[in-house]
């Protein structure tokens, strides 16, 4: 996560230069119609994923897309609020579904015979639904040219996101928090590229 800061730094402190120098390119609208390479946690896409984004009505947008992360492909749909489109500041709400895993393989600490110990452990990552909020913020770089950034909450709807396969062990209190971490839901971030098309 640390190089995704990086990243988000250095586009906040030269997305305004960029900006000011195709001042004129930006009194256009940006196009109704966008595709966007997104990454994140929690995030509409997941690690990595495509995003599509459609305005039919003024500062309104309606939003799909589908991405790959720990708990395999992920799915979303939302709305967005543009205070003034498509750029600054806009709030976001969207429905996200997980696939899941059968038979993932992680590594981690266990109880067994009264000692912890590191094993490989089997689970099936069960299929798992979120409700998200966001705000965001989206510089506009060109006439067809937007990078964003989202923080927010997901929340889980599911109330087993996975089931342990081997038998005869015990998750250590560091392990369960792994594995709640990797769940979808919780804290939202995310950035994208968006090309109008």
């Amino acid at each position: 996560m640390k190089w995704q800061f990086v990243l988000l730094l250095i586009f906040v402190l030269c997305a305004p230069s960029v900006a000011q120098k195709n001042n004129s390119d930006l009194e256009k609208s940006f196009p109704k119609i966008s595709l966007a390479v997104s990454n994140g946690s929690n995030n509409f896409t997941s690690w990595l994923g495509l995003m599509a984004e459609v305005s039919p009505i003024k500062n309104i947008a309606v939003l799909g897309g589908i991405g790959y992360g720990p708990w395999g492909v992920k799915s979303s749909v939302g709305l967005r609020y543009y205070q003034k489109y498509a750029k600054g500041i806009y709030y976001t709400l969207s429905f996200s579904s997980c696939n899941g895993k059968k038979n993932d393989t992680l590594s981690l600490e266990t109880y067994t015979s009264n000692t912890i110990k590191t094993q490989d452990v089997i689970f099936d990552l069960n299929k798992a639904r979120t409700l998200n909020v966001s705000v965001g913020y989206s510089w506009q770089l060109s006439k067809s040219l937007r990078f964003t950034f989202d923080l927010g909450y997901s929340l889980p709807l599911n109330v087993n996101p996975y089931e342990i396969k081997t038998k005869d062990i015990i998750l250590t209190e560091s392990s369960k928090q792994s594995i709640d971490y990797m769940a979808p839901g919780g804290f939202i971030f995310g950035v994208a590229f968006s090309i109008g098309l």
